[in-house]
């Protein structure tokens, strides 16, 4: 037997362990998706999130309408979450504290509005890794709908119960108070017959990004974009709403 013989041999027994070992720790490291289907990773996900004491969140949001031209400045958000139970949820434009009754941009109530909805659900292998399991979902365009209108109707109400409060402001002169709650009583009736005409014939759009970390199966990121269309007075419109959110800190 000659060495060049035995030389060759090993070499050729060396590649095939080495490729049997790569594709042992390739299918390894995926084979949770082999095992779970898209809704139940989720549900690991936000029961995983349940059971966490302790983790932060922080994000921006944008609203785009036509033409893709910025409607306000960029909202950035952050929230920390202690012994099970959000500590605040706070937000912030151009470094100015904001008072906004948009609790549509946190995304733990995010991942909870959608859980229950009718959607489509699927792991993206290709933009998956060895660290991450990407999930994309899309709401069906009924439940994007009632989703977006229910929502919108919740930060109405906010703004009512502010009205009200409006009136227990004993800082205020009686002056001071009825001019604001005339203010705020404007406001809630321009906003609630915006609501009623774009609503009528609104065409929503929802899709959602997840990002989940392979090791604790925890989420690490979420996108949203949500894109209507709607007539306000026989003007056709569009709007986007987009939410990148990042989670850490999880203890």
């Amino acid at each position: 037997m000659s060495r060049g013989w035995t030389w060759n041999r090993w070499l050729r027994m060396l590649s095939c362990c080495l490729a049997a070992g790569l594709l042992m720790s390739t299918v390894g490291c995926y084979t949770i998706e082999s095992k779970k289907n898209p809704n139940e990773l989720y549900q690991l996900a936000l029961s995983g999130l349940s059971g966490t004491d302790n983790f932060t969140f922080r994000g921006q949001s944008f609203i785009y309408g036509n033409n893709r031209a910025l409607i306000r400045e960029p909202i950035q958000y952050h929230g920390t979450v202690k012994a099970h139970q959000l500590q605040g949820f706070q937000m912030s434009m151009a470094n100015k504290q904001v008072t906004s009754f948009a609790d549509r941009w946190n995304p733990l109530r995010q991942l909870e509005e959608i859980k229950n909805l009718a959607k489509t659900m699927e792991i993206d292998g290709t933009a998956s890794n060895r660290t991450h399991i990407v999930m994309r979902m899309r709401l069906a365009p009924e439940a994007g709908k009632m989703l977006l209108t229910q929502n919108l109707n919740d930060e109405m109400r906010k703004l009512e119960e502010q009205k009200i409060q409006v009136q227990n402001l004993h800082s205020l002169t009686d002056a001071d108070r009825s001019k604001l709650q005339s203010e705020l009583g404007q406001i809630l009736s321009t906003g609630y017959n915006k609501l009623q005409k774009m609503t009528s014939d609104m065409q929503v759009d929802s899709k959602y990004t997840l990002w989940i970390n392979r090791s604790t199966l925890l989420p690490s990121k979420l996108y949203s974009k949500t894109k209507t269309n709607y007539h306000l007075n026989g003007v056709p419109r569009e709007e986007v709403v987009v939410t990148e959110s990042k989670f850490d800190g999880y203890q």
